[in-house]
């Protein structure tokens, strides 16, 4: 998005596409069951925190954006908690807002855009203390 670039913000990793990209290619029933099972959104809750977290680190990143997935409830359900161990752990701030990956029209797209404003904000305040 434009007013993104305009605001110096970038996104620089997807959790969801990351987690995907490890799952592979599978011939077999069986294999599709072992390499869906290794989605973090399949994990313990230690795992999926551990896995954010490295990936904060790695990206050296500012802040988290997560989208509250109102059609995939394994992966919206440990947000609540990978954002409150990011802030708590690494002071790293959260921003969670609500979606739906399979209609595009349940998303307030003005409603999220004051949302990641109001974040950006937040981010600038802090590299400015």
């Amino acid at each position: 998005q434009q007013w993104l670039a305009e605001r110096d913000a970038v996104f620089v990793i997807s959790s969801i596409g990351k987690a995907f990209e490890s799952i592979g290619t599978y011939e077999d029933f069986p294999g599709m069951c072992t390499a869906v099972s290794h989605h973090w959104a399949n994990w313990s809750l230690e795992e999926n925190l551990r896995y954010h977290q490295n990936l904060v680190k790695e990206w050296s990143c500012d802040g988290v954006v997560m989208m509250d997935n109102r059609a995939c409830k394994p992966i919206a359900f440990p947000m609540v908690e990978t954002a409150a161990a990011l802030e708590d752990e690494l002071g790293i701030p959260c921003l969670r807002f609500e979606g739906n990956m399979a209609d595009s029209r349940d998303l307030d797209e003005l409603k999220v855009r004051e949302q990641l404003n109001a974040f950006i904000d937040l981010l600038e305040d802090r590299q400015a203390e």
